[in-house]
Order: structure tokens, then sequence, then C-alpha cells
């Protein structure tokens, strides 16, 4: 379709003059929730939030029928104290959370359930090192938690380095993708520069599938106008430094890690879509490849809460 394309009416309510004022990471005791809660600690240290810590382990089956009963004291003590260990060994003195609770039940459920119970904006997640075919397969813990998350959920592999210099941001025009952007922002903001000087790098992008071709000018026009309209929500504050690129491809997670490992980026948002339980299970997704599959941080963002998508490009791959 030819001609100016107009600008969506974008949500700037939200407060800038705070970052996430709750985070929770979650621990398995492993070597990437050691990662996972450090990053809680410095991102908390540096927006000015509380932090809390929450080690979920299954409840131990018993009998033929599979029945759970509640783990034994000496069980908990134990679970408990490695905790401790973790937190003293990893943390400083003053970083400690302001909680670190032990539960058992499923793993993912006891997560989601603890960060409805200290209304974190973020989620903090080690995802597992291993074989590249290992990393394609799916239901972990980590996996679950971040197709069902109703904020935003940071996938470590890597620490995002504070300050951050640049972030990648990949939207597809929807709710999800809106939300990506300003959040991209909002991290550029907060953690990017030295002692709240200064602003990350902010590249925003989206992937055009090469049989559309045709249509380049005006997903440029309208990739333009996006992010010209996420700016002017910062006209009072201190915004990053944007740039924005059209990129050519089928598999939108494929050109998205190319586009991270040329530019040195150090953290990637992506939008997650609200959909149903089969659709979350579904392993076709930009977000969950690309938290599968991209070497740096990847912050996956949900649309809000049932919010409808209907502004994508009808037959782009969605954000998530």
């Amino acid at each position: 379709m030819a001609g100016a394309i107009p600008r969506r009416g974008l949500d700037m309510t939200r407060d800038r003059n705070h970052f996430a004022r709750s985070i929770l990471a979650a621990s398995d005791l492993s070597e990437a929730s050691d990662e996972a809660v450090q990053q809680a600690a410095r991102i908390a240290r540096r927006g000015g939030a509380v932090f809390h810590v929450v080690s979920a382990y299954p409840a131990p089956e018993t009998g033929l029928t599979g029945a759970t009963k509640g783990p034994s004291d000496a069980v908990t003590s134990e679970v408990q104290s490695a905790l401790l260990v973790q937190l003293r060994r990893i943390l400083g003195k003053d970083e400690q959370p302001a909680t670190a609770e032990i539960r058992f039940g499923s793993p993912a459920s006891v997560i989601l359930e603890r960060a409805r119970e200290v209304g974190a904006e973020l989620l903090v997640l080690g995802v597992h090192r291993g074989r590249e075919v290992q990393a394609e397969f799916l239901g972990t813990t980590a996996d679950k938690v971040l197709r069902s998350a109703e904020v935003p959920c940071l996938a470590l592999r890597r620490p995002v380095p504070i300050p951050i210099g640049c972030i990648g941001v990949a939207t597809d025009f929807s709710t999800a993708g809106d939300r990506a952007v300003d959040l991209g922002m909002e991290w550029g903001k907060w953690l990017g520069g030295n002692d709240g000087e200064g602003s990350a790098r902010l590249h925003v992008v989206h992937v055009l599938d090469p049989a559309r071709e045709a249509e380049l000018d005006e997903c440029q026009a309208r990739l333009t106008n996006n992010v010209e309209a996420h700016a002017a929500g910062w006209a009072s504050q201190r915004s990053p430094q944007i740039t924005s690129e059209i990129l050519l491809g089928s598999d939108p997670a494929t050109e998205l890690v190319g586009l991270a490992q040329r530019k040195e980026i150090q953290l990637l948002v992506v939008g997650t879509h609200r959909k149903s339980a089969w659709q979350r299970s579904n392993l076709g997704s930009v977000s969950s490849a690309l938290a599968r599959r991209s070497h740096s941080p990847v912050l996956l963002v949900p649309a809000a809460a049932g919010a409808v998508d209907a502004n994508a490009l009808n037959s782009d791959p969605p954000a998530g």
C-alpha cells in the first residue's frame, strides 16, 4: 500500500523515573544459576530495585501411583543450607537478596507463583550450556517459565555487562514489539553509561521475508515512524542513541543471532505473543529459537495482559 504510514498510538504511560522495582532470580544451585543471581543483584543495584531469589525443586514421588509427598525436614534443611552457601559465595555482604526461599513442587509453577507474590517486574534465569543438539530440545524449567511468564524474562547464557554498550531490539510492529522497543530504551537509559550518565546504543530491526521484498520501502517507512514515535516519548528525558535497519531473511532468529555477532550487541530484546497452551508448546517461535540459540543474553518481553497483536504485519513471522 503506497503513501505515508501513520504512527501507531503507543502506550507511554509507563513511569520511566523508575526501573523494575522488584526482580526475581531463579536458582537451582548450578553454575548457570550463579550467573542469574549475580546478574539480578547487579541490575537491582544499578536500577534501585529490590531483588529476590527462589530455588524450586520437584516434590519427591512415592508409590506406584506417582502421588507426591512433602519433603522431609532433613531434605528441606539441606537445600536451604545449600542456597545460603551459594548466596554467600557469589554475592557480597551488602548484595544479599531481600528474600531467598526454597519451595518444592513443579519448578516452573513455583517460580511463576513466587514472581506474582513479590510483584516481580523482571525474571532472571540461567540457561544451561549444553551441546547444540541439546539446546534444540525444550521442556526445561527455564523454557516453561519463558513461555508462560507475564513479565519480561532475561535468559542468560552469559552476563549482561553493566554499563551496557549496545542493545538490539526486534520488532514486528505488534503490541509485543512496541513493548520490546520501549523496554529496550528503558534498559539503555538505566543500564547504559556510567553512574547514570549517558545511555546505551539501541539498534532496532525488523526482519522481512525476501518474498516480500517489494514491500521494503513501506516497511522501512513504518520502522522509521515506529522508532520516532518511541523516541518522542523520551523527549524530556535522556534517550538512547537509536539506529534502525530492515533485515531480509526467511528465518528471523538466524538473522538476529547473526546481527548480534556482527554488531557486537550485548543484549537482544524481543517481544513474545500471548498464545494458547498448544501454541506455547510450538517450537517454531522466534523468541524460543533465540533463547535456545543466541550467545547473547535475550530479554523476552510479553505483550500486555489481554493485548491482541492485531497490528502486526499479517504474513510476517511473529516476534515470539
